[in-house]
């Protein structure tokens, strides 16, 4: 109302002064005393008066004009009253009023004083050029786009822009929680932040930074490298070991469900072999202090027993081609001596004596094809000859002495089968003197057909080595009759020949003395 009114005053005061350019024009004013309004007319040749009726009461509280010259163009009334001067207003460049500034026709509402002469703050909505950079009024606050201090929010301020920035610490750190583009650390943005090992900024997990932002190590399950195996785990004894190595025999490591052992070397004479097995008795490698001998076999009839020992007499294990028996004990006088020797059969009347045909004569004697590998069959009387009932057997176990022969003056006859050609066959018949196998031939005698015994000794010391006894000795022959007789190669006594040429003699009485 102020502006308007001075406005007012203005014009009703203006047209007073001036006129057209070469009127003529006259001022009459005059004054009403009753009301104190004044009047003014004007004659002006060229037009007609203004007139004044509308603004009567305006023009009441109006101030004359002032001309050039500095003289009033009103005069006061016979009352004394005169014209009241105009009310301040905002941007007269007077503080008045409610003004807090007024810097005239310089307000503005970005100067530092507002058009409405406030002085300008941060929060007042307009935003004060050169001072502020923003101005949100009320809305300004921490977290919106223009801050408490009419500063735009930007990334750095250290302030969180809502719905903006993700976070905001106010620092160029990238390797803290909040990035300098105001955006949460997160693995894989490329900078290292707290809790990370390394950071490559990709996704690649088999580079020299894992996809978790770890440094890559054995252990962390990522193959890479020179690792052979990563199975992300502590577990030394699987298929990959704490040192992301293939598990294999020989590292030392005993994988649990392959191998029964690992001691990391070669050797096979200890308890673990070179094949992560468990040294045992059988498998062909002699275990050191504990095995004698391993020949990779349960034979216990070899030279190491099943259970790796050297065989040995004694042990109860008959070596074959070694021992005739072991009976594992120390009784030397049983059925197994303590030289693993079975004992030597020793010929007794009972075991010898033969009462059957021979070569188709009713016969005693003695039968000799058990104890001569069946090449000395028969040596008796039956009746071309000695007769069978001049023929005696005795036998002296006390004294161990074996004696057999004829008490008759005839021949004792003899059968011979060289190399056993004929089994255990007994001849059923005869035809002369014997010229072939199972023929009839003489006994034999102390001569042995000139025939030296392999071994040394003579034909019945032979004999009775074959029968079981050390000794033998003829005790009585007889020089006539010239039928050929057997004669004996080996010492054993066990093979017969006969050269089948007549030779006079024969052995009437043989004794074969101490058990071997």
């Amino acid at each position: 109302m102020k502006t308007r009114n001075i406005l007012m005053s203005l014009g009703l005061l203006l047209p007073l002064g001036c006129g057209d350019a070469g009127s003529d024009t006259t001022d009459n004013t005059s004054t009403d005393t009753t009301t104190g309004t004044t009047t003014s007319s004007s004659a002006t040749s060229a037009g007609p008066s203004p007139s004044t009726t509308d603004d009567a009461t305006d023009a009441t509280d109006a101030t004359d004009a002032t001309d050039d010259s500095g003289t009033s163009g009103t005069e006061p009334d016979t009352a004394g009253e005169t014209m009241s001067a105009p009310d301040p207003v905002c941007g007269d460049g007077e503080i008045n009023g409610n003004d807090e500034c007024d810097d005239g026709p310089d307000n503005a509402d970005d100067a530092a004083c507002t058009s409405e002469c406030l002085i300008a703050v941060c929060g007042d909505g307009l935003v004060q050029a050169g001072v502020e950079g923003c101005d949100d009024g009320d809305q300004n606050a921490p977290g919106g786009a223009c801050k408490p201090d009419c500063k735009p929010a930007i990334c750095g301020d250290g302030m969180v822009h809502a719905g903006v920035e993700e976070c905001d610490d106010g620092n160029p750190n990238n390797n803290d929680l909040c990035l300098d583009d105001c955006t949460l650390a997160f693995c894989g943005d490329g900078f290292v932040g707290p809790g990370e090992g390394c950071d490559d900024g990709n996704m690649i997990d088999d580079d020299l930074c894992t996809n978790a932002c770890t440094l890559p190590g054995c252990g962390d399950g990522i193959l890479q490298g020179e690792e052979e195996c990563d199975d992300g785990n502590m577990e030394d004894t699987d298929a990959c070991t704490n040192a992301c190595t293939n598990a294999v025999c020989g590292d030392s490591i005993v994988q649990e469900g392959v191998e029964e052992c690992d001691d990391g070397d070669p050797d096979n004479d200890d308890d673990c072999l070179d094949t992560c097995v468990a040294a045992t008795c059988g498998d062909g490698y002699v275990q050191d202090g504990v095995e004698e001998c391993d020949d990779a076999n349960m034979d216990d009839t070899d030279d190491c027993v099943g259970n790796c020992l050297i065989a040995v007499c004694g042990d109860g294990f008959v070596q074959e081609g070694v021992e005739e028996c072991d009976d594992g004990n120390d009784v030397d006088d049983d059925e197994c001596s303590n030289a693993c020797a079975l004992p030597i059969p020793t010929a007794s009347c009972d075991d010898l004596l033969y009462t059957d045909n021979v070569w188709g004569q009713a016969a005693t004697g003695v039968d000799l094809r058990a104890w001569t590998n069946s090449t000395l069959h028969y040596i008796g009387c039956m009746g071309n000859g000695c007769t069978s009932n001049t023929f005696y057997c005795n036998y002296d176990v006390d004294n161990e002495i074996l004696q057999f022969g004829t008490n008759s003056n005839s021949a004792m006859r003899a059968m011979v089968d060289p190399n056993d050609a004929n089994g255990d066959t007994m001849a059923g018949s005869f035809s002369g003197c014997c010229n072939a196998a199972l023929g009839l031939c003489n006994s034999p005698d102390m001569n042995n057909n000139n025939v030296a015994v392999n071994g040394g000794g003579t034909n019945i010391e032979s004999l009775c080595d074959a029968l079981g006894y050390e000794n033998g000795q003829l005790l009585t022959h007889v020089s006539n009759n010239t039928c050929p007789e057997p004669h004996v190669t080996d010492a054993e006594g066990l093979d017969w020949q006969s050269d089948f040429q007549s030779s006079s003699g024969w052995g009437k009485a043989y004794q074969c003395s101490t058990f071997k």
